[in-house]
């Protein structure tokens, strides 16, 4: 499964390494570039690529984090382009920053942006649960479900979704798992690119539901 990079906007650095500690914590990092001075250069950006280019055995999910990406110089934004092209089906990067409007739209093409609030995640087991059960049941269960993401905060209703199916992948890894993690990543990125919230969503659901009926 391709892995996208992710931009993890917030203006509190403890939500940002909540979230990460919640999604990543058993992913290996094999390079933090974290910024020495006030701006992070195009030199350490060119060894930041550098890393991203070795390879790493296909099992392991290897992780490559930027802090304080706002404080990337342009040269090195544009160094780094190349870089989110390319990455491998195992390496996730993430460049983490305060305020995402100082990076450039190419950087924000190639990215997933993840916008946090103040506030830490809250993980409610049943969004697991009432996920399952929709894919699994009619498609009017699918459109229910839709429904309700979209009455209330659709952002952070597939985020917490996104966590679970990426602790549920961690412990049993399926393909099925694997495909529908990746639906969803999809439709996060289409509900920030302000696509129609209600379509997206019974988008995702149908694609959930197809996928779980394939055999593993």
């Amino acid at each position: 499964m391709l892995m996208l990079p992710l931009i993890i906007s917030s203006s509190d650095p403890n939500t940002i390494k909540l979230y990460l500690k919640s999604h990543f914590s058993k992913y290996r990092l094999m390079y933090h570039l974290k910024p020495q001075t006030s701006s992070l250069t195009l030199t350490e950006a060119k060894d930041f690529s550098k890393a991203c280019r070795l390879s790493t055995p296909d099992q392991i999910q290897s992780l490559y984090l930027i802090d304080q990406a706002e404080l990337l110089t342009l040269p090195a934004q544009n160094a780094l382009l190349k870089t989110l092209e390319e990455l491998s089906s195992n390496q996730q990067v993430i460049l983490t920053t305060n305020n995402h409007y100082r990076l450039l739209p190419t950087i924000l093409s190639r990215c997933l942006l993840v916008k946090l609030t103040g506030e830490p995640l809250k993980t409610d087991p049943e969004v697991l649960a009432s996920f399952l059960k929709a894919i699994s049941s009619s498609p009017a269960s699918s459109i229910s479900l839709a429904a309700k993401m979209s009455e209330k905060d659709p952002l952070i209703e597939l985020n917490h979704l996104i966590y679970y199916l990426r602790q549920e992948n961690q412990v049993s890894p399926k393909r099925p798992l694997a495909l529908i993690l990746k639906q969803a990543l999809v439709c996060l990125d289409d509900l920030h690119h302000n696509i129609n919230t209600k379509l997206a969503l019974e988008h995702f659901l149908f694609s959930c539901k197809h996928l779980n009926q394939k055999p593993s």
